[in-house]
């Protein structure tokens, strides 16, 4: 900052108070002498720098004049009780910085491509609808298939001779097995999408309880039968029968969140899709994102349906088994 006319300028320091704080203290204090400046300056943490004066080759006495003094427009006249304020004669200099300029190597970089993904999103840090210790339990007892290949079963036995029934084959105890895989089936339905990283974490939770090689999975609009999409466009193709005897899991809420413009749940379609899959020996798991009490009432008794809540515990899930 300099002041206008005089070749004097005043360069602020490390610390040195801002411009506005520096206008305040001279027009307050109105220094009168060079010296007086240059205390106030340097309490301010600023210095007063005084040019050399240039030498100046010898002028004709007839040519040498006083200085003419600046001509001061009368001050208005203060108010009592108020002080008069002049304005302060001084250039500010704003040094305009370069913003938003590119560096030289961002016009060679290469960008990166984009993900060929139709799937891709952007991951959350966001906690699971089921609880960690217990979601790679329950997604696997979901999964598996009640077979009967355990040990024998003395009680159907012993009953069996005292009535005199004559055994046709020996009876097993049953036991959780995951070897036929599972096919899993995802609702693309738009009153799912708040769900989207939801499902890709199921999707991958199902896949490391069961085996990569032993679940398919799917994706579908409103129910199964209607068609699958396919992962690479939004092709739809028909809905072709698991391996008999192989679980189906779906994820869906059953049409319990119904996006605006989208059609009405059909029950009847989950019914006859469900009674179709019991008929080759496969059974229908509904995966329900929430609470037990936010499934359809029309489906909540007649479907196989496992709440994705992190109240769901085990022993609720081993009961849940026994009933279907």
């Amino acid at each position: 900052m300099s002041e206008a006319g005089t070749g004097r300028r005043i360069r602020p320091g490390p610390h040195a108070a801002s411009p506005a704080d520096l206008l305040r203290a001279l027009d307050t204090l109105r220094p009168e002498d060079e010296a007086t400046l240059g205390v106030i300056l340097a309490a301010l943490g600023h210095a007063l720098e005084v040019p050399r004066a240039a030498p100046q080759a010898a002028l004709a006495p007839s040519v040498l004049r006083p200085p003419a003094r600046a001509m001061r427009s009368p001050e208005p006249s203060a108010e009592p009780g108020q002080r008069s304020r002049r304005p302060l004669a001084s250039d500010l200099t704003v040094q305009e910085e370069a913003v938003g300029l590119a560096p030289p190597w961002m016009a060679e970089a290469t960008l990166l491509p984009l993900s060929g993904d139709p799937g891709a999103v952007f991951r959350l840090a966001m906690p699971p609808l089921l609880a960690p210790a217990r979601e790679r339990a329950l997604l696997a007892h979901a999964a598996a298939r009640r077979l009967e290949e355990g040990e024998v079963d003395l009680d159907h036995v012993v009953a069996a001779v005292t009535v005199r029934q004559p055994l046709v084959r020996l009876p097993r105890r049953q036991l959780s097995s995951l070897r036929n895989g599972a096919t899993l089936l995802c609702d693309a339905s738009p009153g799912m999408e708040p769900f989207a990283l939801d499902i890709a974490h199921l999707v991958a939770a199902v896949t490391a309880a069961v085996g990569r090689d032993r679940v398919r999975v799917a994706r579908f609009f409103g129910c199964p039968s209607r068609g699958l999409l396919r992962w690479d466009g939004e092709e739809v193709e028909s809905f072709r029968p698991p391996p008999e005897g192989q679980p189906v899991l779906a994820v869906t809420d059953l049409g319990a969140t119904r996006a605006p413009g989208a059609p009405a749940p059909a029950p009847a379609a989950w019914l006859e899709f469900e009674g179709m899959l019991r008929q080759r020996g496969s059974r229908l798991t509904v995966l329900f994102p929430g609470a037990a009490g936010r499934v359809p009432a029309a489906l909540g008794g007649r479907l196989a349906v496992l709440p994705l809540d992190r109240a769901t515990g085990v022993h609720a899930a081993v009961r849940w088994r026994r009933r279907w």
